[in-house]
């Protein structure tokens, strides 16, 4: 690096925002450069004189003309804080829904993410992404929201074309639980 760029660096140098390594590389120039060991001493002599600067105190109605003139109204400043408040909200309900469903569910967990009965789950389990360890059954829940989306049926909300009552109820059809695995239509009578 030439000077110009260590330079540019030696404000963070001096407030310690360096990485090690580019504080060494700092250190090594300043030790070769008396231009830019000067230089450092500019900036803590001027950092001396700004901390004894003492600290002025402004009137209520100086900040009130200052907003006024940044047009800065307390809608404006209810308006920034309710958006902070916002996403502080946003924030904490996406913390909330990773903890409340994880990324592998059981299938109580699935049920009420779903919220369906376990029943309809074991009944719907072919189609359902699942998986086993040992003896239990898993869902990951990335799996299931892209079933999900496969499922979701929009055709039914908007037809191009008109549907008889018969055509509703044949495309409805489609979609009835089917029976449970290992259970005959006569065992349900």
């Amino acid at each position: 690096m030439d000077c110009k760029n260590k330079k540019i660096m030696l404000s963070a140098y001096r407030d310690g925002e360096l990485s090690e390594e580019e504080r060494r590389e700092i250190e090594k120039h300043l030790k070769a450069c008396s231009v830019c060991t000067e230089e450092l001493k500019e900036i803590q002599k001027l950092s001396s004189l700004i901390k004894e600067v003492p600290e002025i105190k402004t009137s209520p109605q100086f900040e009130d003309r200052l907003k006024e003139r940044l047009n800065i109204t307390p809608e404006l400043v209810m308006l920034k804080q309710l958006s902070r408040t916002m996403e502080e909200i946003e924030k904490k309900v996406t913390e909330y829904q990773k903890k409340a469903y994880p990324e592998i569910m059981t299938i109580e967990d699935l049920s009420f993410y779903l919220q369906i009965s376990i029943e309809t789950i074991w009944a719907s389990l072919r189609e359902i992404p699942s998986f086993r360890v040992g003896d239990q059954l898993r869902f990951r829940k990335g799996s299931v929201d892209e079933w999900i989306g496969r499922k979701e049926t929009p055709h039914l909300y908007y037809h191009p074309t008109p549907l008889s009552f018969e055509g509703r109820q044949e495309e409805l059809s489609l979609y009835e639980p089917r029976s449970y695995v290992g259970h005959s239509e006569k065992s349900q009578n």
